[in-house]
């Protein structure tokens, strides 16, 4: 059974059927509509009785798109990287051996059964940071120090099956002492907290799913995407790296942002970020509130940010775990 929530992006007259209303199988939407691209309307629909705001579209979405080596949801992308075998690189021909690492780095880590553990990097983060010739200090540390208790502890006898198990170990002993992923942020609320979240989708360092992941579980937590952006936003940054950096719009005042939203109550629909080559502004992109993304209009400056509209995410498809 669903529950169609009808969310137009343009005036329309939907006749049936109503919103709220519990359907099965097929179904008919009739009404008027004065925007003149109906690939445009979106209709949201969840499982009862627990709705999300999740997208599907009537029609294929239209396909305006800017080329500029910047993806906006690393999500909609399903590049192999098998198809680069054969490349000739600085470190050498990339191999298969060298493809198939790639793939797993972008899957995450996975139980030995292949079953999900948590996220990767997303396509377009650089692989070096964590997957370079040595490990991650900080990662490696957590593992000698904190889990095995073992300064001298090599990371290199693990295998999957262990691999698997020292992940649960860690999680098991410290995340009731560390851990920040409780999605429950009643007493927030009341206190008329506001938060604005952002991650960089090319973040080497900090797997960006996995803040997708924490938002989407404080959404189910209160049923309601819209009643969750009334005090918490999260932005994603397509091409910024761990905490700035990147090919892609990086500097934004996403402090100014919550500074006006608790001061004058003006809530960021979107916040403006800039490119910056030699000192000059390059290239402009809203940062959206998720789940929308920035889409482009297909016909103005495609550097300018007022040649973006922040709209439904249509064709993302996440991965699923």
């Amino acid at each position: 059974m669903f529950l169609l929530l009808i969310l137009l992006q343009a005036a329309a007259i939907i006749t049936a059927p109503a919103p709220g209303d519990a359907v099965t199988g097929s179904v008919n939407i009739t009404g008027t509509a004065t925007h003149p691209q109906l690939t445009r309307y979106e209709v949201a629909f969840a499982y009862d009785p627990n709705p999300t705001d999740t997208w599907f579209e009537l029609q294929p979405p239209s396909t305006n798109s800017v080329t500029d080596g910047v993806l906006e949801d690393p999500r909609r992308c399903d590049f192999d990287a098998s198809s680069l075998i054969g490349t000739v690189t600085a470190c050498g021909e990339l191999t298969a051996d060298d493809a198939r690492v790639i793939q797993m780095i972008w899957g995450g880590l996975r139980g030995s059964d292949g079953s999900f553990l948590w996220y990767g990097l997303a396509q377009g983060a650089p692989l070096n940071a964590l997957a370079g010739p040595s490990p991650f200090i900080i990662g490696l540390n957590h593992l000698r120090f904190w889990v095995k208790r073992d300064p001298a502890f090599d990371w290199k006898t693990l295998d999957y099956e262990s691999l698997e198990a020292t992940f649960h170990e860690s999680h098991e002993l410290f995340n009731d002492v560390i851990g920040t992923d409780d999605p429950d942020l009643s007493d927030f609320r009341k206190a008329g907290g506001k938060a604005i979240v952002w991650h960089g989708w090319n973040d080497q360092l900090i797997f960006p799913e996995g803040t997708i992941d924490y938002y989407d579980r404080v959404i189910r937590e209160f049923h309601d995407t819209r009643q969750v952006q009334k005090f918490a936003r999260l932005f994603m940054a397509p091409g910024v790296e761990h905490c700035g950096g990147g090919v892609g719009p990086n500097v934004f005042d996403a402090f100014g942002a919550l500074v006006r939203w608790v001061e004058r109550r003006d809530a960021p629909d979107r916040i403006v970020a800039s490119r910056i080559e030699g000192g000059n502004v390059v290239r402009t992109r809203p940062l959206c509130p998720y789940p929308s993304a920035a889409r482009y209009d297909g016909k103005g400056d495609p550097n300018s940010a007022d040649s973006f509209v922040c709209g439904p995410n249509l064709g993302a498809v996440p991965k699923k775990p």
